[in-house]
C-alpha cells in the first residue's frame, strides 16, 4: 500500500469533500432540490405546528413559510429587559 503522511491525508480528506460538496449542490439545484426543499418544508411545518400546540403559547415556537423555529422557551426578551435594566 501507500504510505502518506498526515498533511497529505488531510489534503486528501479535503479534496474528496469539495467534490462531494460539489456534487451535492449540483443535484439539489433546479427541480430535484425544489422538491426535496417542498417536502422538507411540508414535513417540518406539520411536526412544529403539532408541538406547538403541545407546549402551548409560551413556547414562542414561529411557524410560517419563511420561518420555522424551534426554540421550545425563547428567553431572549427577558434577557435583553434584564439587560437594559442593569444600563
Amino acid at each position: 500500500g501507500l504510505d502518506f503522511t498526515a498533511h497529505q491525508e488531510r489534503n486528501m480528506y479535503v479534496h474528496q469533500e469539495r467534490k462531494l460538496k460539489r456534487f451535492l449542490e449540483w443535484f439539489f439545484k433546479g427541480k430535484i432540490g425544489d422538491l426535496f426543499e417542498w417536502l422538507l418544508k411540508k414535513t417540518l411545518k406539520k411536526r412544529t405546528l403539532n408541538s406547538q400546540q403541545k407546549l402551548g403559547p409560551q413556547a414562542n415556537v414561529v411557524v410560517t413559510d419563511e420561518v420555522l423555529k424551534f426554540h421550545n422557551i425563547d428567553r431572549r426578551k427577558a434577557y435583553f429587559e434584564a439587560w437594559q435594566q442593569v444600563l
